[in-house]
């Protein structure tokens, strides 16, 4: 395409060729005719994309205008980034551009909202399993004080309520900033549970035996904390709410993988019912997160078990990678609710 060009023309005059005057008109440009006297150029720039007509006309010496005069036609044609195919294809750029951008936009507010909800649940995780857990396990005690008629017993139960309600208000600071459980605290695994076997059998009738099989050996700080949580969960409903006499709990050291069974006597629940409780959905989430197969065994009037296997180089693996700086400002948050 080209925007400018000049236009020579010439007229027959015999007796004074140098005294013949001539007008021009671009037609489709020019607003008017253009008096051009004696010059035979006709000089046009910055002409738009399009078709024009040029029409010229004479005057001999004695002023005689030709009105017919001489006409032809002129098609400029536009350069490449002024036609109408490459306009629609920027257009089309444009568009898929906007879109592309709402879509990463999109899946950066839905990993935004995924990392809120993932932190949110973390939290139901930890609350239910320290403060629900410390609940239960303090109301249980003070049941046992309306039941025990000796006063240095009921004593015992009162102290050990009042130390649940520290233990547990430290626990949900804890949890808060993803700690260590504090039954974990300078323990293993098997030493944790049989701690907080011990704290809760005190408080029922029930007996709650904890059980090693295999050389042990130490796992992440992401597989024991979630198995201690899962295992506590299981131990709590088997007391608190299957009336379990007896609880078993066995940690098993195989080579290859690490096996944690809770086995009850208690009443049992159908599994595939619903229910309205945090627990189930925590311990598979728990499991979940550490790559462990958890399965539950139950029925009514004929106990339950959980059983949970991690494979070893889920237990030795790198710590679950966290939540950054989304995460630790939710925490930060309900931190300072509970300080």
């Amino acid at each position: 395409g080209t925007n400018a060009f000049e236009v020579h023309y010439t007229a027959l005059s015999l007796r004074t060729p140098s005294r013949v005057r001539f007008t021009y008109l671009l037609e489709g440009l020019d607003a008017g005719w253009i008096d051009a006297g004696s010059r035979r150029a006709a000089y046009y720039s910055h002409v738009p994309p399009g078709r024009y007509r040029f029409r010229l006309r004479a005057a001999n010496s004695d002023g005689v205008w030709n009105d017919a005069g001489a006409a032809f036609d002129i098609h400029v044609l536009p350069y490449f980034y002024q036609t109408s195919w490459f306009r629609a294809s920027l257009a089309g750029l444009v568009v898929v551009v906007a879109i592309g951008l709402h879509r990463l936009r999109l899946r950066r507010l839905e990993r935004q909202f995924s990392l809120v909800m993932k932190e949110r649940n973390r939290i139901a995780r930890e609350i239910h399993d320290t403060l629900a857990q410390g609940l239960a396990g303090i109301g249980l005690h003070l049941s046992a004080i309306q039941d025990d008629p000796a006063a240095v017993t009921r004593e015992r139960h009162v102290e050990k309520a009042r130390q649940l309600v520290e233990t547990n208000l430290a626990e949900a600071r804890r949890s808060v900033w993803d700690l260590h459980p504090q039954y974990l605290d300078r323990h293993d695994l098997v030493s944790a549970l049989s701690r907080m076997a011990a704290e809760l059998g005190e408080a029922t009738n029930g007996r709650i035996r904890v059980r090693t099989a295999g050389a042990p050996y130490r796992l992440s700080s992401d597989v024991e904390r979630n198995l201690f949580r899962i295992a506590q969960e299981a131990v709590t409903n088997a007391i608190r709410h299957a009336a379990a006499r007896r609880v078993d709990v066995e940690v098993r050291f195989d080579p290859d993988r690490t096996r944690v069974a809770i086995a009850d006597d208690g009443r049992g629940f159908d599994p595939n019912a619903a229910h309205d409780g945090f627990g189930l959905t925590s311990m598979r989430e728990r499991a979940s997160q550490i790559g462990a197969a958890l399965s539950l065994e139950s029925g009514p009037s004929s106990g339950t078990r959980v059983t949970l296997v991690v494979p070893r180089v889920a237990s030795g693996g790198s710590r679950v990678p966290r939540i950054a700086a989304l995460a630790r400002a939710m925490r930060l948050r309900v931190r300072r609710l509970l300080s």
